[in-house]
């Protein structure tokens, strides 16, 4: 879903349940909001990539847990350390 311009906040989505999702691709949309906690109950993502969009606030300490995920690309956005 990369370049789609989305906007808004993903931090709603009713992600508990995304067990068998490998990868999320939302680079380059308009989406604001902090990253989702619940982003690390999908325990099999391999690839997460989140750049140039507008999220602020720290990445989740929790996405250490995910022990699949092999890329994780935050650039370009508005984070900060925890």
């Amino acid at each position: 879903m990369d370049y789609n311009n989305l906007t808004g906040s993903i931090s709603d989505l009713k992600i508990e349940t995304c067990n068998f999702l490998l990868r999320l691709d939302l680079l380059g949309n308009q989406i604001t909001d902090s990253v989702p906690t619940a982003l690390s109950n999908c325990t099999a993502l391999q690839e997460l990539v989140l750049a140039e969009n507008y999220f602020s606030g720290p990445i989740p300490i929790s996405f250490g847990e995910l022990k699949s995920l092999q890329r994780l690309d935050v650039s370009k956005n508005h984070l900060a350390e925890s």
